[in-house]
């Protein structure tokens, strides 16, 4: 091979391969014509850059049909994990993807490219890629349909499906079992006094949202306590934290309050209701117990740390990290794992204030 020709081969060579590292086995390459136009190349150093990376077992050569990726790149470049997430945004969400991409740079084993969809509007289905080693689907809190499952089953790779409660499917999953969050939520505010209680719904009009609600309210009622459902009928659109102000800050107005704690749905508001507060001289927990579903930082730069009520975004980004892997290596096996919500207790929450008798 002439020296210009190789250089420009080697060169074209080295581009191809970044592309194969993200190409798992049988993915078909651009045409060669497309290569051409691509990197600015004659066919002969296309031709050329093709054989060499064939004698490497990069790829194979099907005549008349086009170039597959052998997998070789990709498999030791760790796997590639499409995962899928809604695109309403919450704190929590962001820390579970910072602690998937550091368990992925620690690991190696593990790359990850996101992408975002409408969990209102758009398809489970219509959210994946196929251009991967595997897949997972952070479900957007509604229920699965049976369209929806028949594709799901008839994905091309390993895929992880992830809601926020049990659901007996026949393909590996995750379980949040976000609807304990009510549940805990109720029984600790129970068991700190509090007997009116309010609950301040601020994410989409979701199933799994309402399920923390109504867990909530189920627990409040048994306990023969009251509890009063707000909700900032939330769009997709809106940022929860002005949601959340505009809709309690009629109820924070009013001389006497109509609960002693307020469980918000989701922490993302809770920067609203402390605004709220403010310009209505409530202090927090004095006047007003607060308690959130997410998962806060104890760091977080709120005046008062706010208690909360979820699943830790380490502890999620392990198990899906995990179960991915051992989907890839066993993709014969369904996995099925469960997550247990817990309480983070901060100083956010107090007893309520005693009730003076009324004077004589």
């Amino acid at each position: 091979m002439p020296g210009k020709l190789k250089t420009r081969a080697d060169r074209l060579c080295t581009d191809l391969r970044s592309v194969l590292e993200t190409m798992p086995e049988g993915y078909l390459l651009p045409s060669t014509r497309e290569i051409q136009k691509k990197y600015s190349v004659s066919r002969r150093v296309v031709f050329a850059a093709l054989n060499q990376m064939k004698k490497e077992k990069l790829i194979s050569i099907v005549p008349k049909v086009g170039v597959f990726s052998t997998g070789t790149l990709c498999r030791k470049r760790g796997a590639l994990v499409h995962l899928c997430l809604p695109e309403y945004p919450s704190r929590w969400q962001f820390s579970f993807l910072e602690e998937l991409e550091r368990f992925s740079t620690r690991s190696g084993l593990v790359h990850y490219r996101k992408r975002l969809y409408n969990g209102e509007k758009s398809s489970y289905v219509q959210a994946l890629e196929s251009n991967c080693d595997a897949a997972a689907v952070i479900a957007a809190g509604r229920d699965i349909t049976p369209d929806e499952l028949r594709g799901l089953l008839n994905y091309p790779h390993p895929l992880l499906f992830i809601s926020k409660h049990l659901e007996e499917l026949p393909i590996n999953s995750i379980a949040m079992n976000d609807h304990i969050c009510g549940v805990l939520a109720a029984e600790y505010l129970l068991e700190k006094g509090h007997r009116q209680l309010g609950v301040l719904i601020c994410e989409p009009h979701l199933y799994g949202t309402y399920m923390i609600a109504d867990m909530f309210n189920h627990v409040v009622k048994c306990a023969g306590a009251s509890c009063v459902m707000i909700d900032c009928k939330m769009k997709p659109e809106q940022l929860p934290q002005q949601a959340a102000f505009d809709t309690i800050l009629p109820f924070l107005e009013q001389e006497k309050l109509m609960f002693t704690a307020l469980f918000v749905i989701n922490d993302t508001a809770a920067p609203g209701v402390l605004r709220a507060c403010r310009e209505t001289n409530r202090s927090i927990p004095e006047d007003l117990s607060l308690l959130c579903s997410g998962e806060l930082p104890d760091d977080a730069k709120f005046p008062t740390p706010l208690t909360t009520v979820g699943i830790s975004s380490t502890e999620m980004a392990a198990a899906v990290s995990e179960t991915l892997l051992d989907m890839i290596g066993n993709p014969n096996r369904v996995f099925h794992v469960n997550l247990t919500p817990r309480l983070y207790e901060r100083a956010s929450v107090q007893p309520p204030a005693p009730t003076l008798p009324p004077q004589q």
